[in-house]
């Protein structure tokens, strides 16, 4: 088991929720929001072949709804 925290790129040390798509990201529920990375980027930074991982993050500041298989975002209006 590895721990990954804000010093390996993830915006938030506190993550609540953990879901794999079918593509191999994974979403990570946290307080700042919702951040997706590359489960493989976290096995390679696990393993010590990557320093840091660059995860795309989707702050509070977005409207995020959970369907049944799907995540949408928008804007706020």
């Amino acid at each position: 088991m590895a721990t990954f925290t804000t010093r390996e790129g993830l915006p938030d040390n506190t993550i609540s929720q953990i879901l794999e798509d079918d593509a191999g990201k994974l979403w990570l529920g946290g307080d700042r929001g919702i951040v997706c990375v590359s489960k493989r980027e976290l096995e390679d930074l696990a393993a010590q072949k990557i320093k840091a991982v660059y995860p795309q993050v989707y702050g509070r500041r977005r409207h995020v709804v959970r369907g049944m298989h799907q995540w949408i975002f928008s804007d706020w209006p």
